[in-house]
């Protein structure tokens, strides 16, 4: 299952993509301020995690463009995206793929 992220899917910084077999795959936005020492530090990624639809396994996935693992792939057709994280800023150029079972 091939699927074009948008920030506009995303419900309270989750996105839920279900694969046939039950599979799933959980996005969620990181969008995070901290201050320490007087340094400001700002944090705005997705987490990206697959869920096993039979046994219910959890397994965290890359949220690297250009990365994935057996179960699932993230990225682009702007190659110049790839070794970055997926971000609120860039997701709407930024594809995931969750592979379908054999």
């Amino acid at each position: 299952m091939l699927q074009q992220l948008r920030i506009e899917s995303f419900v309270n910084d989750i996105y839920y993509m279900l694969g046939s077999s039950g599979d799933t795959l959980v996005l969620n936005i990181i969008d995070e301020d901290f201050s320490s020492s007087g340094v400001q530090i700002k944090i705005q990624c997705i987490n990206i995690e697959y869920i096993d639809g039979i046994t219910g396994e959890r397994e965290i996935c890359p949220n690297i463009i250009g990365l994935g693992t057996t179960k699932m792939r993230i990225f682009s057709e702007d190659t110049t995206l790839y070794g970055q994280q997926v971000t609120p800023a860039n997701i709407s150029r930024v594809k995931v793929e969750l592979y379908e079972r054999n």
